[in-house]
């Protein structure tokens, strides 16, 4: 697996298991292959409406199989400069060729666990909320593999798009 995180000291935070990238101008160029799934928690609402392609584009275009993301709806978090309601995403990840997964999303909704005082352990309870998951169908998945395997990620996406 590959981890890459926006946040400043994250290598050393991490012992080096996940590597700092601005991902709002799409994957570095050392991440740029075929993966079977991408996840993104807690990003997509960080990211300004103008660099949201590039961000999206650098999510879907290396899923083989498919793609776990949470997106807030809310201006309420800090920095949250792009918050966008279910419909919005499932309709973005629609033009980029997902379909959303229901029976999967449930299933990882259902592992998440809340903060537990007497225990001393926190949660991220918020995500029952925001954590979608979407799968390539079969035919697109295959595609889109060949097309990985011949041509290589563009710095840039090829084309905005507007999810509405």
């Amino acid at each position: 697996w590959t981890g890459i995180d926006g946040g400043e000291g994250i290598e050393d935070f991490t012992a080096g298991l996940v590597t700092f990238a601005d991902l709002t101008w799409g994957l570095p160029a050392a991440q740029r292959h075929p993966y079977d799934w991408t996840m993104s928690i807690e990003v997509a609402e960080h990211i300004k409406r103008r660099h949201e392609p590039y961000f999206m584009h650098a999510l879907a275009w290396p899923a083989a199989k498919g793609v776990v993301l949470s997106w807030s709806s809310s201006f309420m978090g800090v920095r949250h400069v792009n918050p966008q309601p279910r419909s919005y995403v499932a309709c973005a990840m629609g033009l980029l060729g997902f379909e959303p997964d229901p029976a999967l999303e449930r299933e990882l909704r259902g592992t998440i666990t809340s903060r537990d005082l007497k225990n001393k352990t926190e949660g991220c309870a918020w995500l029952r909320g925001t954590l979608m998951a979407y799968r390539r169908p079969l035919l697109a998945a295959t595609v889109a593999q060949h097309v990985q395997e011949l041509l290589p990620l563009p710095a840039v996406p090829t084309a905005d798009f507007a999810a509405a």
